[in-house]
């Protein structure tokens, strides 16, 4: 006879899962972003200056979306940690919680970001890449820690020691 398994995760595990999560997002983000600065360097823009009349329509289309969605992120997730420190569920609720919380600010950053690479791909203009490199400084700031986690969900002794 065979023993049931144990499908319940650990919070550690629940932990590793979510930063392993960011990370696959930042560093899908910034591969993209290396590929589309090399492809940039070697071929050039997709579409020339002289052929390109958006002119600085594009950049300040991106500027805006991000922020927009840098603020709308940082509502979410300051709303998202609130709700879980007043919660009274059990630690791996709580994690599931905070993995929703996190996967809404990463996609909240990361479109701009996947936006901005876009439109730098398409007309070379590489102010529009520094947003790329601050969606991402965003995303890499948030990204989970368990001392962080410890401090912002304001968990108590034995959760602690449950994450450990």
């Amino acid at each position: 006879m065979t023993e049931p398994v144990n499908t319940k995760a650990t919070p550690k595990a629940g932990l590793k899962a979510i930063w392993i999560l960011c990370f696959a997002l930042i560093a899908g983000a910034t591969v993209f972003a290396l590929l589309a600065l090399l492809v940039n360097l070697l071929k050039g823009p997709s579409i020339p200056a002289p052929g390109n009349e958006s002119g600085l329509i594009f950049p300040a289309v991106v500027a805006a979306i991000a922020i927009i969605c840098t603020i709308r992120a940082a509502m979410v997730y300051r709303k998202g940690i609130a709700a879980i420190k007043n919660s009274i569920a059990p630690l791996n609720n709580k994690l599931e919680q905070y993995r929703s919380v996190m996967i809404l600010y990463m996609a909240l950053c990361e479109f701009p970001a996947l936006f901005s690479i876009i439109i730098f791909f398409v007309d070379g203009y590489y102010p529009v890449f520094a947003i790329t490199a601050l969606m991402l400084l965003a995303m890499l700031l948030r990204m989970p820690q368990k001392r962080k986690i410890i401090r912002e969900l304001d968990l108590n002794w034995q959760e602690q020691q449950e994450l450990e």
